[in-house]
């Protein structure tokens, strides 16, 4: 009888053991929306703020090509009744070539800018990577999913799970922006404006 309940004892504490083993060898999960990451740290936002006031003068261009089309279709509009069938063909040819121009403009910077918009991602990805492998191991985990992806199979999760701020906020330390670079981020702000 004795003997059954040193046994009974000693699979008591086992299970005990095996239970505590268990918890501290568990999988900590954690969730980053990369995407808002890279356009929230000030970094983002100031690279941001440079490459768009870099295609401001394009942008510029284009409105002005529009706002001819615009004032090309209003004459062939008001005019069209007593205009020579000549001088509407010539206007609509006209108007034509420069909707034409303008759509190539449109293309050609949406495309130029687009490509610079994916370096500057890839750049500050590759950085921000960098910030969540360290937060990863200070913090012990074991997976970090983002959910700014739409290939990720994360339904639902609870707000505790996310580390994005803390990732910003340790990119921000880690890569400041600095008053040289923010002189000349002021003008391409005002020029944004």
């Amino acid at each position: 009888m004795i003997r059954r309940s040193v046994f009974m004892a000693f699979l008591a504490v086992a299970a005990t053991l095996t239970a505590q083993g268990q918890n501290t060898g568990s999988t900590r999960i954690a969730l980053v929306s990369l995407q808002e990451t890279i356009t929230r740290t000030q970094e983002g936002q100031q690279r941001t703020q440079q490459l768009r006031a870099k295609y401001k003068p394009e942008e510029d261009n284009i409105k002005t090509k529009q706002a001819e089309i615009g004032r090309l279709q209003n004459q062939l509009a008001e005019g069209s009744n007593i205009m020579s069938d000549a001088a509407k063909r010539k206007l609509q040819r006209s108007i034509e070539t420069k909707r034409r121009e303008a759509q190539r403009a449109v293309e050609d910077a949406e495309a130029a800018f687009q490509k610079e918009v994916q370096a500057l991602q890839q750049d500050l990805y590759g950085k921000v990577r960098v910030i969540i492998r360290d937060y990863m191991i200070e913090k012990d985990y074991s997976l970090i999913l983002d959910i700014s992806n739409p290939q990720t199979p994360v339904v639902d999760a609870k707000t505790e799970l996310l580390i994005t701020n803390d990732i910003i906020e340790r990119y921000d330390q880690k890569h400041p922006v600095t008053a040289a670079t923010s002189s000349s981020a002021a003008p391409a702000a005002a020029a944004q404006d």
